[in-house]
């Protein structure tokens, strides 16, 4: 079996990979950061629950945050063959 392509890296020639727990916590204050910008309005916000892990973790950090309340609402479809 022959690879097919590879992926480019901006770590390639950078040195040694990132350890786990760096590479997580830079992803949680990443995504924090994120959903704070998010967070700034001037009109309620809310979110649309899937019921996904996307969602659910969005909506845990707007909580972990200390956003107040904000609207959560899961997707509602017609009944099929009704």
């Amino acid at each position: 079996m022959e690879r097919y392509w590879k992926l480019p890296s901006e770590r390639d020639d950078i040195g040694p990979p990132v350890r786990a727990s760096e590479a997580l916590d830079a992803f949680e204050a990443a995504f924090l950061q994120s959903v704070r910008r998010r967070l700034v309005a001037d009109v309620p916000v809310g979110a649309f629950l899937s019921g996904g892990l996307d969602s659910s973790t969005v909506v845990a950090a707007m909580h972990r945050l200390g956003h107040p309340k904000f609207a959560r609402t899961p997707p509602r479809f017609p009944a099929h063959g009704r």
